[in-house]
Formats: C-alpha cells, structure tokens, sequence
C-alpha cells in the first residue's frame, strides 16, 4: 500500500506524516440518516456558489438558507465565500474555489471531504468529533478552531488553533497536531537550536536528546520567553510545565507563536529587555495614544540606564509607564522563593491591538525577577557621574582693605 504524506500545519510550522492511502476514500452517507435531516443550512454566501444533492448530479445555483442534505457538495467559485452550519452546530467557513462534500453529520458526529480550496471551522461541542476527508487522507479533528487547506497537488494543509487532529484507530494512533505535539522554533542558547516537535514539556525542548540538548557551552538556564517576544517570561522553575497553551497561560504566560527563546546565565536582563521593548516602540502604528507614547518613553528610560545615566526613580518611571499601557497586575510567572503567585495570561490593555501591552511584558518580567541588575546599572550611573564642585576663594586682601576704606562691601 503506498503511502501518501498528510501535511499537518500547526501555527505556520509544519510536520509530516504517513497515511495509508486506502483511507482517502468518502465514506458516503449514513444509513441512518433520513432526507427530512439537513445535515447542514447556507447561512451566509457571498458571490456565487453551486451545490448538487449528490456526486453525479447536476450543479445549481446556491442560496442563502438553504439545507443541505447528506451526500450534498458545496462549492464557492472565484471571489466567492460561504458558511454553513452543520447539524453539530459546527460552523463552516469556506474560501474561494473550494468544494466540500457533507458525507454525513449528525448532531453526535460528522463526515466532511473537503475536495478543493480552504475551509475554516469552529465549534463549541467539547469534546468535537469530526472527521475530514481530504485527497491526501483521512483524519479525525477534536478542536474547537482550526482550518484546513488542500492544494492542487492534494497535497493538505492543516492549522490547529486548539485540539488535535489523528489519524482513526484502525490506521495509525499516533497523534499529528495537539497542544502537547506543537512544533515549537527554539533559540540559539540552545545546543542544537531549530524546530522541534512532539514535545511534551519546556525541559524536553531545551535538554532532550532528541531536541536542543541542554544550554550551549556548559551555561545555565536564567530565563526563557514561551511564546515570542510579547509573552511573559518563565523561568527554570517552569521548566517542567507541558507546552499547552492553557496550562501556560494560567502560570502567567502564553505559547503565542511558539517562538520559544532561552537566556543563558551570561544574558543581561536589562540589555534583553530593551532590545525587545525597543522592537515593539518600531512597531507601534501610533494610533493609541498609550501604545505611542509609552513604548517610545519605555525604550528612552531602558536607553538611558544601559548608556549610564540611569536615575534611581527611573525603576519606577518605567512600572508607571507600563501600567498606563496595561493597567497591572500584569501577567507573570510565580516566584516561589519570593512567595509571589502566578497572575494569569492575558493582560489587561488601554489600547486596541495588544501590541502595547506587548512592549509591558519584558519590563515587569525583568523588574520582578532581575531588579539588581536594573540597581547594579543605576548605581554604576551614579558612582561615574561627574560632580562639580563649587568653592569660594576669599578676596584678595588689598581688594577688601580698598573696599573697607571706600566703605563699601564685598560680595
């Protein structure tokens, strides 16, 4: 039986797997189920589309609130979109160019081929049971937001937001996309940095053999960001926490992108701060006044304490600063030993996008877990400024004698 690859796309990285080719055939419609069922009504359409009550009929044209039935295809032509929403209460969005076919669902269950094109879906069942057909395979999909993608060479691309996508029992159980199976970009600190999945904790990713193998050169772990730039950072007490997203973001952060980035022992907080700050003040739009004005303030206050003229209420410029953006507590890890609990993920936000309270996230990151290193800068500041020192010689003494007998004054 000769294999064909399903492409599993999980937040823009990819893996792949073997699926047996047999599985690409539709089921067809279930025999319990009656015509007076609809197994899924046109709620929205925009531009034109077609449906056919089975295979081999004829394509008509589409309208908005029709039901369709089981064993129905669907179809968008260009520059055309449409929802559906099947008997589970799943909702479908489909791209253009894209044909579907309701092999069958039920309120319990459903069977979709998707045989072209893009479709999106979302669901509230928890747990959802679907299963997606596709050129390239058949996959049972368990999330609540996901879309996927066939290309022309039938080649399937798959992005799960939460949940999973696995392959039925009778073939394979390994699991493709979950949130503990993510494809997780790793930093260089890393001994063997790059892309890694099927990971199951942080420590996996950055000690596993089969990963990035422990910290380069011998170093230690200091602080490590989950999630890209804008998440808050863990530290090596989170080491052992699963990638879910979750379960990451009740301890104070978020997977995010799932660009994961580690900091040795040798990383200056302060510096890594500013550098991140400094890549969101660029970014800003400058439409929110908070997100303008203060990620330009957090970069200037951070600048001025590398460059050596930090002053000691620059500490608290910059937490004021950050909760005029994002009013506090702001999302962090928890610090056992301080006896600091986790404040959970998301922020709270003056802005409208979260870029603002992207730039907060290393800076209460930093003044929470490496404050002496802020101190260390400012009282280096303080030891180095140059003072001037005023002093008052005494007139010279015919000055004042003059002065005396004119009897006028000196001063």
């Amino acid at each position: 039986m000769t294999p064909i690859i399903l492409r599993a796309v999980l937040l823009g990285a990819c893996a792949t797997l073997a699926v047996p080719a047999a599985l690409a055939q539709c089921a067809g419609v279930a025999a319990g189920q009656t015509e007076q069922n609809a197994a899924a009504e046109l709620v929205s359409l925009v531009g034109r589309g077609e449906t056919r009550p089975s295979g081999d009929a004829a394509w008509e044209r589409a309208v908005q609130a029709q039901k369709l039935k089981g064993g129905a295809d669907m179809r968008t032509l260009a520059l055309s979109s449409a929802a559906l929403l099947l008997a589970d209460r799943t909702q479908i969005r489909m791209s253009a160019n894209a044909q579907l076919r309701l092999c069958d669902t039920q309120p319990e269950r459903s069977l979709l081929e998707l045989i072209a094109g893009r479709l999106w879906a979302r669901t509230k069942r928890s747990p959802a049971n679907l299963q997606l057909q596709t050129p390239a395979a058949l996959a049972v999909v368990r999330g609540t937001d996901w879309d996927v993608e066939v290309e022309g060479s039938g080649r399937t691309g798959s992005k799960i937001e939460s949940g999973m996508i696995a392959a039925p029992p009778a073939a394979i159980s390994t699991t493709i996309v979950s949130p503990s199976a993510r494809i997780t970009p790793s930093s260089d600190a890393l001994k063997i940095p790059g892309s890694a999945e099927g990971t199951t904790t942080f420590r996996d990713l950055f000690f596993g053999e089969d990963f990035g193998q422990g910290i380069r050169a011998g170093h230690e772990l200091k602080m490590f960001i989950p999630g890209g730039g804008s998440a808050p950072w863990f530290y090596p007490e989170q080491l052992d926490m699963p990638l879910e997203g979750k379960v990451v973001g009740g301890a104070g952060s978020m997977l995010g992108s799932g660009a994961v980035v580690a900091m040795d022992e040798t990383t200056d907080a302060v510096a890594a701060c500013l550098r991140l700050v400094r890549f969101f003040a660029r970014e800003s739009c400058g439409k929110c006044t908070p997100c303008r004005e203060g990620t330009t303030w957090l970069e200037r206050v951070l600048r001025r304490i590398i460059d050596g003229y930090g002053r000691p209420e620059d500490l608290g410029l910059l937490a004021s600063v950050g909760d005029n953006i994002s009013p506090g507590p702001y999302p962090n890890a928890a610090w056992e030993a301080e006896g600091l609990e986790a404040v959970p993920f998301p922020p709270r936000q003056t802005t409208i996008c979260p870029l603002g309270p992207s730039a907060v996230a290393p800076i209460t990151s930093a003044l929470r877990r490496f404050r002496p290193e802020f101190e260390a800068y400012i009282a280096a500041a303080e030891n180095n400024r140059p003072r001037l020192t005023v002093t008052a010689d005494p007139p010279p003494a015919d000055r004042v004698d003059g002065a005396s007998a004119a009897g006028g004054a000196h001063v």
